[in-house]
């Protein structure tokens, strides 16, 4: 049951359901809002069941629990998002009573856009970035738009890997991920604090391999200029980082293990006698008369899950103690 104004929502929804469905996957929900009751000064609640596709479901669930860690924590961003979430309830809930057609057919017309700026990595309430996303332009055209947020369907199984991948740069997303995942909890201000920091992080980060990029963008490739038969790219170290501090390298296993030279610096930060013999990579030496800390080594081989939790946990230890 959600805390939003006006509508309220029944539905079940897991971590194992997160990003995760099928062609024509459909998830029953039940919305309900008040109606007057014919010639007395009360309501009741009128309830309406169907089935939705599962994305959706998903979307909802997220902004419930935003709309509830609004009731706990008073801050002016928890607030502000509080606010938002409930005003996309509600619309969505006048959606859901209105609609007549089949489960498979629906697509939101309230949920649609939102998932459109999270399948290119872009935050959903931001006017700056969404504008930014749109167009490169300052004022963007009415086929800028149409492009954007209408030709491709964001229920579309073929576009998981795109919404996992950028699921980096949406703070919001991720936090609902760790409450499922139980790694953070409703309410806890160091939780919501921290992913919206790291978040800063990420952006600054991604700020910086763009400049390093603008003498190659041929080969460039923008998290908002998504193409059918672009493969989502390798997680960068900063990324990582944010990945495991907040919890969701098990989500993230598959990305984790595929990634290969982007993390193999984190090895020069820590004693060799902290990676195991089994788990020690091949590196190649590209310079330098002998091995320290400043030579660069190129790895060659994925990296063991388990091994990149310990690299980046003894990172974030040994920062702790210097001071960093």
């Amino acid at each position: 049951m959600d805390h939003s104004h006006t509508h309220k929502y029944k539905y079940k929804f897991a971590a194992n359901d997160f990003l995760k469905w099928s062609t024509n996957t459909l998830r029953e929900i039940e919305v309900g809002a008040p109606v007057k009751k014919p010639k007395v000064q009360a309501t009741e609640m009128c309830w309406k069941k169907l089935k939705i596709p599962l994305v959706y479901v998903q979307l909802i669930d997220q902004l419930h629990q935003e709309d509830k860690h609004g009731d706990e924590d008073s801050r002016h961003e928890s607030l502000r998002r509080q606010s938002y979430a409930r005003r996309v309830l509600d619309a969505v809930g006048k959606e859901l009573r209105r609609y007549s057609g089949s489960g498979v057919s629906f697509r939101s017309k309230v949920l649609n856009p939102i998932l459109q700026r999270y399948l290119r990595g872009v935050p959903d309430s931001y006017t700056p970035s969404v504008r930014a996303a749109i167009s490169v332009d300052s004022n963007p055209t009415f086929a800028d738009a149409s492009a954007f947020y209408l030709i491709r369907d964001p229920v579309d199984k073929a576009w998981i890997p795109h919404y996992r991948r950028n699921l980096v740069y949406i703070a919001e997303s991720r936090w609902h991920l760790g409450y499922l995942l139980k790694t953070m909890a409703i309410g806890d201000t160091s939780d919501f604090d921290m992913v919206r920091n790291n978040h800063d992080k990420v952006m600054g980060a991604l700020g910086e391999e763009n400049d390093e990029d603008d003498e190659d963008e041929a080969e460039d490739v923008n998290i908002d200029n998504i193409e059918d038969e672009y493969e989502p790219k390798a997680f960068s170290e900063a990324e990582i980082r944010i990945i495991v501090e907040e919890g969701l390298e098990k989500f993230f296993k598959k990305e984790l293990e595929a990634t290969e030279a982007t993390v193999s610096t984190l090895y020069h930060f820590l004693p060799l006698s902290l990676i195991s013999q089994n788990h020690r990579p091949n590196f190649t030496r590209q310079s330098g008369p002998s091995f320290r800390m400043s030579e660069h080594y190129e790895y060659h081989e994925p990296l063991p899950l388990a091994l990149i939790q310990t690299v980046l946990h003894s990172i974030t230890t040994l920062s702790k103690q210097l001071h960093f």
